[in-house]
């Protein structure tokens, strides 16, 4: 047996479990379920991209809480409503949402985040604050599960357009949209497209970035093509005077003149391997062809033994793990770079 398909019974035991619970009304229960069970398919490959019973789960919570807290008619709307798990000063997810909300100057903004924390947001969404372009709100941490949905859903309910860009394991903001899917028009930001993700069904239009999210939205999704649109990420520094020095930032990671230097950034977990394979051994062939190039990868905060081994020490020196940069100060390594690998 592979190791997905041993990941795979590990998920449907927890889909199982929360099927039972489900019947007994314990939606509490089946809510933490469903958010292990999400989150395990998101850092184990378990090969599927998405789980209709989970998604059916969750409409049917989102329909037992519009059926117990009844959600009265909303006078007005608040803007476009981003409906996030949380927002920080690196990472695509979170870029995606400020960029967003700078570059629509004729909207204004509801911004919820589900599980923020303790974790403060990054710089830009708080010019936008300052601005007045942006309300935002914060789920208070000790509220129970179900009362998180709750408060999640009445969050939003003033917004005719929800732009959903959680994690795969937000079940809470997927029960929010699906009790909203009736009165909102939502769109789900495809951009963890090569991962496991919920809340996908309660979107009336999936945003993809590359042919890559097309395919796996249409084959392993089953996503129908006419809910298929095109969304770019605009760059910020478009707009923006930065003062880059490529030479200076090559020569400290250890480039020498005349070298090639690839680039990638993302969260750690987007360089684990997916059917057997990542990244470092997608460009291996490629460091072990041409002594000149060199890889730098931008997210990495750990030591994780996926992060060790053989292929790190046969390439010491020409493979270099920084830990995640504030999103401006990534345009530097944007700049120093050759090659750039999504």
């Amino acid at each position: 047996m592979t190791g997905y398909q041993e990941n795979r019974k590990e998920l449907d035991s927890l889909v199982e479990q929360a099927e039972v619970l489900l019947g007994t009304g314990d939606l509490a229960r089946v809510l933490e379920l469903l958010t292990r069970a999400c989150r395990f398919a998101w850092l184990n490959y378990a090969g599927v991209f998405l789980d209709r019973r989970i998604e059916s789960m969750v409409e049917k919570i989102a329909d037992e809480l519009n059926q117990r807290f009844p959600l009265s008619p909303a006078a007005g709307d608040s803007g476009v409503g981003f409906l996030m798990t949380s927002i920080h000063d690196a990472g695509g997810h979170s870029k995606i949402a400020w960029r967003w909300m700078q570059a629509d100057t004729e909207q204004s903004f509801s911004l919820l985040l589900t599980a923020q924390g303790k974790s403060p947001v990054p710089e830009q969404l708080e010019e936008l604050q300052r601005e007045g372009r942006v309300a935002c709100h914060v789920l208070e941490a000790n509220l129970a599960p179900l009362e998180r949905c709750r408060a999640a859903r009445d969050a939003l309910s003033k917004a005719p357009l929800i732009v959903m860009n959680i994690h795969p394991d937000d079940v809470v903001g997927a029960v929010a949209a699906a009790c909203l899917r009736h009165s909102a028009r939502a769109i789900f930001i495809n951009h963890a497209f090569y991962t496991f993700s919920v809340g996908i069904s309660f979107a009336r239009a999936l945003a993809c970035t590359s042919p890559a999210a097309v395919e796996i939205a249409v084959r392993e999704r089953r996503v129908s093509p006419q809910h298929l649109f095109w969304y770019r990420n605009a760059p910020e520094w478009e707009a923006a005077q930065i003062s880059v020095d490529p030479a200076q930032l090559r020569e400290t990671l250890g480039v020498p003149e005349g070298a090639v230097l690839l680039l990638s950034s993302g969260t750690e977990y987007k360089f684990y391997p997916l059917r057997g394979r990542s990244l470092f051994d997608l460009v291996s062939p490629v460091l072990e062809d041409r002594p000149n190039v060199y890889l730098v990868v931008v997210g990495i905060r750990s030591t994780k033994p996926f992060f060790q081994g053989p292929l790190f020490d046969r390439f010491k020196g020409r493979i270099r793990l920084i830990p995640p940069v504030k999103e401006r100060e990534l345009l530097n390594y944007l700049a120093a770079c050759d090659i750039y690998l999504e």
